[in-house]
């Protein structure tokens, strides 16, 4: 049996009873969400039931999407301000250079992600990757693990068989959380090719930015858990703003001449064109707030079950 029950947003959720209680390990037939699921997202529990009905973005009233846009603008402005403020990463990162560079002779530490693309809320972590020339000594995480206990970080995780093998550690001093990978090459790439999208124009950074606080928010942007990665939220967002109209942003990865690049066995296409400017037809003029307005309306009504996120491809790939 169930019941329909109103959580503090007004919003239905669906409990299922046993003997008069709420039993919170059952699970909705239609949905798979356990109870807690449909507490942590009402929204998507409705929407999969058919019970949440989407506006589209015509029928959002003009004061509407001004006072979202005004909100986008004041919770950036904050977190700029918290950056500003916080240079312990930049510290931390110099730090880290030094005694692991000292550790490994010959080897070179980086960033990349989102502090180096300027896509980093105040509250991010720092993706760090060590390059080794050569042959990689044995249990080369094991040894990061250890150089880094030395050093009073705490929480250290080494987790050496994951697609990407990294250590995961904490600042005890800063708080600041770090992933550490050895000769992740293919993600400076991935780093460049965030950081050429967000030049284009200055909304393109905004609206990655607001779409991750948001995820942050609604406890949606965390990989280990089952959702989709900060890095995810950042091609989704892309994707959108390649997909509006008219587009924001061009397909950086298009052109005759191709770059490919040889990265831990496999051969990647890493092509970024030179002057991704000069293939946009016709300037975009939407605010901030419409274009994260475009952003739900384009995944609300995506075919999640034939349709592929493709930024390469500038569109959805069936």
């Amino acid at each position: 049996n169930s019941c329909i029950i109103k959580n503090e947003q007004g919003q239905s959720i669906t409990k299922y009873e046993t003997g008069g209680r709420l039993n919170m390990t059952d699970v909705c037939p239609i949905t798979q969400l356990s109870a807690e699921q449909q507490k942590r997202w009402p929204n998507l529990h409705n929407a999969l039931i058919g019970e949440l009905e989407f506006p589209t973005s015509a029928e959002i009233p003009p004061a509407a999407l001004a006072k979202l846009n005004d909100d986008i603008h004041d919770m950036l402005h904050e977190q700029l301000e918290k950056s500003k403020k916080d240079k312990s990463r930049d510290k931390l990162f110099k730090f880290l250079k030094q005694i692991l560079e000292y550790r490994f002779p010959g080897s070179k530490l980086d960033k990349f992600g989102s502090s180096v693309t300027g896509l980093s809320l105040a509250q991010g972590d720092l993706d760090l990757c060590l390059q080794i020339s050569g042959t990689v000594p044995n249990r080369i995480f094991n040894k990061i693990g250890r150089v880094l206990r030395q050093h009073d970080f705490v929480d250290i995780v080494v987790i050496p068989h994951a697609k990407v093998p990294i250590v995961k550690c904490r600042d005890a001093r800063t708080g600041i959380p770090l992933d550490i990978s050895v000769n992740n090459t293919l993600a400076l790439h991935n780093t460049q090719l965030l950081k050429t999208y967000s030049m284009q124009d200055a909304r393109v950074s905004q609206t990655i930015l607001a779409i991750k606080y948001w995820a942050m928010c609604r406890d949606v942007s965390d990989a280990p858990s089952g959702t989709f990665s900060s890095y995810s939220w950042s091609l989704l967002s892309i994707q959108s703003m390649q997909m509006t109209t008219p587009p924001l942003v061009a397909n950086v990865q298009t052109g005759k001449k191709r770059n490919i690049q040889h990265v831990e066995g496999d051969d990647y296409d890493v092509t970024i064109h030179p002057n991704p400017m000069s293939l946009l037809k016709q300037h975009n003029q939407q605010t901030l707030g419409e274009i994260v307005v475009n952003f739900f309306e384009t995944f609300a009504n995506w075919d999640w079950s034939s349709d592929i996120c493709s930024i390469r491809n500038g569109a959805a790939l069936s």
